[in-house]
């Protein structure tokens, strides 16, 4: 038992020794760069070729294996530190070779003075005993700065775990409200179901009814196959009206590599002057209605009326997944534009409703089409003789659906889209990106 207690206090020792390590090592260091400073002033070659000798010894394997033998390291800067204490605190001696005690052989051997060698030796014996004295001080001292710091480690510890205990108490409370605010939801929407708005909403112009007869519009900036779903065509018309599908950009009909997981195909991805916008169209319950985030979910709410409208729409982490898949391949090519992503609710025959200031997945705004069309124009026109502009209509071009409906493939170098429209070259520029 003994011999345990013993091998458990040299092991705490050693420890807290290492502990000490770091601070040791900078103490020894600042010193060190003091007293060459006061040296290199008197032109004392050979002690600062000495000296920095000593320094490399304590320093040179905190480089290499920081683990091995952490003990001598404090011990034996603080042994130097104690050497530095006594050369820089003795003032020249009869001798004027002589400043300090041990490091005053080396000039001593050069002139063969035994007398002076005495004189130095005695010095130093007598200064170094207070040395010693005040070591073995602060070697007794350790055991009291370990518990010491034994201590305010434990007292951290504590109050760590006490925060975290706090923090979860309140998720746990809160994780149960939800799931009652949920629980109450459900009962109220079949209490009072609700499929649609009881009165129509805000007229915006982009109703489907008054996009229909509007013909499309094949610009040269327009890449891909025309959209084949509802919220597509509604929005390539929206689009077509405002003009800016002739400014910008646009790819239709993406289809992502089948490789990539957790991806969903956005309706289309738009590159304006400014950034690469990724479009998520949704036709969601239109009219009289106010979306807003209820618990992590998207709600829909009748205003007339207060109850909810339909069921509310999870927020998946796939449209973060899509996000970071374009971020990631255009950074593949160096292009520094950036990519943002938008989620779009479109208008029905019955109006557009309201939409709350939210993100999806608190990231990705969620607009109404009204709302993104007006973002999209203060953006600017797309100059395809930007820097980068080039390898942004490649990639992207690349992804866009093939007529088979294969998607492409994210290891190998991407085909080109097949070209359904016409590519006419640009008058002006140099190189023309559209062309194929």
């Amino acid at each position: 038992m003994a011999d345990e207690s013993q091998q458990h206090l040299v092991a705490r020792l050693v420890g807290y020794l290492a502990r000490l390590r770091r601070p040791a090592l900078l103490i020894t260091v600042a010193c060190f760069a003091y007293y060459l400073a006061t040296l290199w002033e008197y032109y004392e070659w050979p002690r600062v070729i000495y000296l920095t000798i000593l320094l490399l010894l304590p320093v040179l394997p905190q480089f290499g294996n920081q683990a091995r033998n952490p003990v001598w390291v404090p011990l034996f800067s603080f042994g130097l530190l104690a050497l530095f204490y006594y050369d820089m605190s003795q003032e020249y001696l009869t001798d004027s070779y002589l400043r300090s005690g041990l490091l005053a052989f080396s000039d001593i051997a050069a002139n063969f003075e035994i007398t002076s060698a005495i004189t130095a030796y005695l010095e130093w014996f007598w200064t170094w005993w207070r040395v010693a004295a005040g070591f073995a001080v602060f070697a007794a001292a350790l055991p009291l700065l370990g518990r010491l710091a034994s201590w305010l480690d434990r007292a951290r510890d504590k109050y760590q775990q006490h925060q975290l205990a706090e923090a979860e108490t309140r998720r746990q409370i809160e994780q149960r409200r939800s799931e009652e605010r949920a629980q109450e939801r459900v009962r109220l929407r079949a209490l009072h179901p609700m499929s649609a708005a009881t009165r129509p909403g805000k007229m915006t112009g982009f109703e489907p009814q008054l996009l229909a007869p509007l013909a499309h519009e094949l610009p040269r900036s327009m890449f891909g196959l025309l959209p084949r779903s509802v919220e597509g065509n509604q929005l390539l018309r929206a689009l077509t009206m405002t003009k800016e599908l002739a400014e910008n950009a646009t790819f239709w009909d993406m289809k992502l590599p089948d490789d990539e997981f957790a991806l969903v195909n956005p309706t289309c991805v738009i590159v304006s002057g400014r950034e690469v916008t990724v479009v998520h169209a949704r036709s969601w319950v239109q009219g009289d209605v106010t979306w807003r985030l209820v618990d992590g979910e998207l709600a829909c709410f009748d205003n007339a009326t207060g109850h909810e409208v339909g069921e509310p729409k999870q927020m998946t982490e796939d449209i973060a997944h899509t996000h970071e898949f374009f971020v990631r391949r255009l950074a593949q090519l160096g292009v520094t534009i950036p990519v943002s992503t938008v989620i779009v609710l479109l208008p029905s025959d019955a109006g557009m409703g309201t939409v709350e200031p939210i993100k999806w997945s608190d990231a990705f705004p969620i607009l109404g089409l009204p709302d993104f069309v007006t973002k999209l124009s203060a953006q600017g026109p797309f100059d395809h003789r930007k820097p980068g502009a080039e390898y942004v209509i490649r990639t992207l071009r690349q992804l866009t659906s093939h007529p088979s409906g294969i998607a492409p493939q994210s290891n190998e170098y991407l085909r080109e889209t097949q070209a359904t429209l016409p590519r006419n070259p640009y008058e002006t520029g140099s190189f023309d990106p559209y062309a194929t």
